[in-house]
């Protein structure tokens, strides 16, 4: 006897499966979130400019090349719900000139939290790639560290992740000292000019031996601080009369105060010790945040390192860019010992430089431009002794 069998309605079950499965991709894509119908991951007000032209939603190519593999992924995503992934480059251009620089730090964020993902440096192109993050999240992009020769900013971006690649273009401005600039071959700056605008103080006819005071009341000008040589001279800077005991010339140490009065045609000079410690004063006196360092010792490169940071130096030469001439001196009150005084010692500041030459201001000329090669034989003659103001530090 034959049995009637009842054929199974495949057809309403694969009708079935196939709108679940619709379903499942659906949600999984995210699609719902974008018509407004569901509550995405991303709250509203977190930031993202949709039109911010700074961002640049790209296809990797590689990944394009392999179209079907690609597609295919996507389904298995679609299905599984596993969250697509991309990468974030960052782009650090000049504003000026077009160029992509090196040495750009940004923290890769999650906008939400603020958790740092990741730290991205650019390199020799401009550009910072990160690792894979998940799509459907809201980042943020701050830059955190500035090239050299460019201006410090608190740049942001924050976005959706929703491509293969999110591109970040941040422009960058050269800080304004900087008159001229190119780049290297490892996409950093090399300053070709640069100066700061510190102000021309001539010495004569008030403090006719006052260089070292009136360098040191030219940078502090420059820094804001109302103050004249002239009380700089008077009110904080030690001194020490010249005297004759048992025949003999007795005077200061200079590392420790001045020889005679910079008022006095007579007088001698200082040394930087003094001069940092009169400096100092003032600007304890008046609150100031700011100190004075005697950077005595420090080598031509490290000197302009200085001014390429954007810190005037006051420098001590001499009068015509000679090696030191020593045909002159005194006992030293202290200790009896003979000190040989240089008789062409000066003091200036050098407050930038245009390829090998030195914008200096000489209390004695004005602003000048002075070679640098010769310059530095100058400075090294009388033991390389300068100072710097720099602003406090929290550490």
């Amino acid at each position: 006897m034959r049995r009637n069998r009842t054929k199974l309605p495949i057809k309403p079950f694969l009708f079935v499966a196939a709108i679940v499965l619709a379903g499942i991709m659906i949600f999984n894509s995210g699609l719902l979130v974008s018509m407004g119908l569901m509550k995405g991951n991303i709250p509203e007000g977190i930031g993202i400019d949709p039109s911010d032209p700074r961002v640049i939603e790209k296809v990797d190519e590689a990944v394009d090349r392999n179209a079907i593999k690609d597609t295919v992924n996507k389904v298995l995503n679609l299905i599984t719900g596993r969250v697509d992934q991309g990468v974030v480059t960052v782009i650090a251009h000049d504003a000026a000139k077009g160029f992509y620089v090196s040495g750009f730090t940004f923290e890769l964020q999650d906008a939400i939290t603020k958790q740092v993902i990741e730290v991205l440096t650019t390199d020799e192109e401009g550009k910072a790639t990160s690792e894979p993050i998940n799509y459907r999240k809201a980042y943020r992009i701050v830059q955190v560290g500035t090239a050299k020769a460019y201006a410090d900013t608190n740049q942001e971006i924050v976005f959706e992740m929703k491509a293969p690649i999110m591109e970040l273009r941040l422009e960058q401005k050269i800080g304004n000292l900087v008159r001229d600039y190119v780049r290297n071959p490892d996409g950093s700056i090399k300053i070709t000019e640069m100066m700061m605008e510190v102000p021309l103080i001539l010495q004569k006819p008030e403090l006719p031996n006052g260089c070292e005071i009136v360098s040191l009341a030219s940078i502090l000008n420059y820094l804001a601080y109302p103050v004249d040589a002239g009380t700089l001279s008077d009110s904080f800077l030690d001194k020490s009369p010249f005297y004759r005991r048992n025949g003999k010339l007795y005077g200061a140490d200079p590392d420790v105060a001045f020889s005679g009065d910079p008022r006095d045609p007579a007088g001698w000079f200082v040394y930087a010790p003094p001069t940092v410690k009169a400096g100092q004063a003032y600007i304890d006196e008046v609150s100031g945040n700011h100190v004075v360092v005697d950077i005595t010792g420090s080598t031509e490169s490290e000197v302009m390192r200085y001014i390429e940071e954007g810190i005037p130096v006051a420098i001590w030469a001499t009068r015509d860019l000679s090696p030191a001439k020593y045909s002159y001196g005194w006992y030293l009150e202290a200790d009896d010992r003979y000190f040989e005084a240089a008789t062409n010692l000066h003091c200036m500041v050098i407050y930038g430089f245009v390829g090998d030459q030195l914008y200096v201001m000489d209390p004695l000329e004005g602003n000048m431009i002075y070679d640098q090669a010769t310059f530095f034989m100058s400075y090294e003659s009388l033991g390389s002794r300068a100072l710097v103001v720099e602003e406090k530090t929290n550490e």
